[in-house]
Formats: structure tokens, sequence, C-alpha cells
């Protein structure tokens, strides 16, 4: 059975630390209230030098050598984000041009919140079905999105046994 399976992760982010007390020096809050509501303790705001390909590159730099790989056998990006450097070219070509990679397909998925389960949906199917050999995938934000960093991982079409590789995904709708 054919299956994409992910072979390295990485990640990385903004330099910017913003604890809740930095935020309750600024703003009517505590850090109490903070975490009884989100469970959030800090999180990273990237500055104008840090934007979501760049932050993007260095996770899929982290990945591809988790995975022990060269960019130049990456043939499909996926880049989920919902705060893209520019409309057009989708931030996806950018890390595709910084890390070097020889080619192949690179785009931007924009689905905010289930926008890595899309992206993996889709490099997945992309995968499986060969119309990729290898696969890199990323999620970035920004402050817009009260950015907490960047994800990567690198996957692979493999012919695995039943329970090797991603097997499913789904996402539900749960009323309010």
């Amino acid at each position: 059975m054919i299956r994409s399976v992910i072979t390295g992760t990485g990640s990385a982010l903004p330099a910017n630390c913003v604890t809740n007390p930095d935020l309750a020096a600024k703003v009517d809050t505590s850090d109490e209230w903070i975490v009884e509501r989100t469970g959030i303790r800090q999180r990273y705001i990237a500055d104008d030098s840090e934007t979501t390909s760049s932050l993007a590159t260095v996770a899929a730099r982290n990945a591809l050598d988790a995975a022990g790989i060269d960019a130049g056998e990456i043939g499909l990006i996926v880049l989920a984000t919902a705060t893209p450097d520019h409309t057009f070219p989708a931030t996806a070509t950018q890390v595709q041009a910084a890390l070097g990679c020889g080619g192949g397909v690179a785009f931007d998925v924009q689905a905010v919140c289930s926008g890595f389960l899309y992206a993996l949906a889709t490099a997945d199917s992309l995968l499986r079905t060969g119309m990729a050999d290898a696969g890199a995938r990323a999620r970035g934000g920004g402050w817009h999105a009260c950015m907490h960093g960047v994800t990567a991982m690198v996957m692979a079409r493999r012919t695995q046994g039943l329970f090797n590789g991603v097997y499913t995904y789904t996402a539900e709708i749960f009323p309010t």
C-alpha cells in the first residue's frame, strides 16, 4: 500500500517573546486572566525583519536536516498560512527559492486555523497518487494571527504496511 510518511520535522520562532506580564504592563489584563481563558503564557511576535517566508525557510531547513535529505530532493512545497508575505507570488515559492530546491510545485493554502489539516491532506494526496515525489509542508503566521512560530514537515511517498504513514485526517464542526 502506498502512503505518505513524515520523515522529518522542524520549527522556528520569532525572536521577540511576549509574556502575559509584558501584555499586562500595556493593557488592563493579568497573567491569571489570560491563562484561565486561553491557556497561553507567552507568544512570539515577528518583527519587520521576520517574515512568514524567512521563518518557514528556517523551519524547513530544520525539517530537511531531521529527514537527512537535501533541498534538491523536494518536489512539492505546500505552505499553510493566514499571513503570506505577499498575495502573489505565493510565499511557498519564496521558501522554495531560499532553500535552493531544483524546481517542483510550490503553493500556499490559506485556510486560517484549519490550514495545517488542508495542507497535510493536499500533500498526502499528491504524494500517494504519485503527482509529487517528495514534499515539504510549512505553516506560518504573523502578528495578525498571534504567531507562535512555524512548523515544517518533510513527507515522502513510501510503500508501507497498513499502519505506517498518514492513515487518516478528519475535520469536524462542533455546534456551539
